[in-house]
Formats: C-alpha cells, sequence, structure tokens
C-alpha cells in the first residue's frame, strides 16, 4: 500500500513539473512566436504580390520592410 503511495505522488509531482516547465517555455517564446506569426503575414502579402523576397530572410528582417 505504500508503494502505491508513493507512486501516486511521484506522478503527481513529475506531472506539476513538467506543466510548469510547459508553461515557462511558452511564456518564454511568445513573443517570438508572435514575431513569426507578424514576419509570415508579411511574406506572404509580398508573395501575393509578385515581390521577391530572400529565403534566409528573418522576421526583424522582414517587418523592417
Amino acid at each position: 500500500m505504500r508503494d502505491n503511495a508513493r507512486t501516486i505522488v511521484f506522478a503527481t509531482v513529475l506531472g506539476i513539473v513538467c506543466s510548469l516547465v510547459l508553461a515557462a517555455s511558452s511564456q518564454f517564446t511568445a513573443p517570438y512566436r508572435k514575431a513569426n506569426e507578424k514576419a509570415e503575414k508579411v511574406r506572404n502579402f509580398l508573395s501575393a504580390l509578385e515581390i521577391n523576397i530572400e529565403p534566409q530572410w528573418d522576421s526583424k528582417t522582414l517587418l523592417e520592410v
């Protein structure tokens, strides 16, 4: 019975730690994700206008255009 309790506690703690790591990484990468979404819109807009864009341009360069 004691082993079952330890297993449940371990699984609970592991789940909490994993969820905290995922939440922190999501918050950390949010600005980069938003910048990439804006850059993708700009890239699609420029492609629709048949303006040549370099594939290696990053999101910062695309947003400056």
